[in-house]
């Protein structure tokens, strides 16, 4: 559709003609390729010479059952060619047709705009930052030849990267907890005029050189660099069936040990998850804190929630966020 590119997540509960008619609502131009793609492989197919495919789309899916007993959807997309041969006429098509991992190498390769739909930032206004992190670590293996001590690298790098604003948000935090017992004795002494607690509250903080918010903010420039990590360690067809140390594929958990059936579901051990929430809690302990001791003991809780809600991460990005810990 020019240079757009229109999407669409295929839904084990939609049948064939409500997404065909949903495509055609969208497709309003000449399509210069088609394709499917998933978490680590593409297929596509791209017309050769000067035509394209006609307006509207040809979509099929397949309902298939996965592993786990669910639905899913299985999509096939083709273009339409609006074609009218005269009594004994012949024409020929040439395509060229792509069907493989989404290696970097191998993108490249493809028509720009083909390109820019492989999105490897889950959330897409971070692929700015998500595609050069995938670059970085494909230039990093190749220079080393071991995608395990490759993230490592990485991590170490984005990390000293980031060591000032790192420090600078400590420095506040701890500048803050330095004057807790004067912000608590002016909330006492002020607690029915709120106007002037928050009058005085603004003269300690100009008088000790104190900025409230500048413990937050250097953290949250870290976020999206966070995000666009975790969707390129996520997300790598090159760490798939790569091994590290204990871990026998970085593009799953480091399981080691007999799994466990408990609920329906199949556990083991899984060390670097585990070292990550050790490490958290560590981290809490040393890192300065405005909270009140209630709130503090509710933030020792997040570790836990976190380990529940992570425990099966791919062991290449438990392994970035391990490092960045221990850093």
């Amino acid at each position: 559709k020019g240079n757009d590119v229109i999407d669409f997540t295929p839904d084990s509960s939609d049948d064939d003609e409500e997404v065909q008619e949903e495509i055609e609502d969208d497709v309003s131009k000449e399509i210069a390729w088609v394709g499917t793609s998933n978490r680590y492989f593409t297929s596509m197919l791209f017309p050769r010479g000067d035509w394209k495919f006609s307006r509207g789309l040809a979509v099929e899916q397949l309902k298939v059952e996965t592993r786990k007993g669910g639905n899913a959807a299985e999509t096939a997309i083709g273009g339409k060619v609006a074609l009218v041969l005269a009594s004994n006429e012949a024409k020929t098509f040439q395509f060229t047709y792509y069907c493989g991992p989404k290696e970097l190498k191998r993108v490249d390769e493809l028509p720009e705009t083909a390109i820019e739909s492989m999105h490897i930032a889950y959330w897409s206004w971070f692929e700015f930052i998500s595609r050069p992190m995938a670059r970085l670590l494909v230039w990093l293996n190749s220079w080393i030849g071991n995608y395990g001590i490759a993230i490592i690298l990485l991590t170490l790098l984005v990390r000293g990267i980031l060591w000032p604003v790192t420090q600078k948000a400590n420095n506040s935090m701890r500048r803050m907890q330095k004057i807790q017992p004067q912000m608590k004795a002016l909330r006492e002494k002020y607690k029915d005029n709120p106007q002037e607690m928050n009058m005085r509250m603004m003269e300690l903080y100009r008088q000790e050189k104190v900025n409230p918010l500048g413990g937050c903010l250097p953290l949250l420039l870290q976020l999206p660099i966070f995000f666009a990590l975790y969707s390129v360690f996520d997300t790598a067809v090159e760490l798939r069936h790569v091994s590290f140390l204990w871990a026998k594929d970085l593009a799953q958990p480091d399981l080691i040990g007999p799994t466990i059936g408990i609920f329906g579901k199949e556990l083991g051990l899984h060390p670097l998850i585990i070292a990550m929430t050790i490490l958290m809690v560590v981290q809490q302990k040393m890192t300065p804190s405005q909270a009140d001791p209630m709130q503090q003991k509710m933030m020792m809780v997040m570790p836990i929630v976190m380990l529940f809600f992570l425990y099966n991460l791919p062991s290449g990005l438990t392994l970035y966020w391990t490092v960045s810990q221990i850093f």
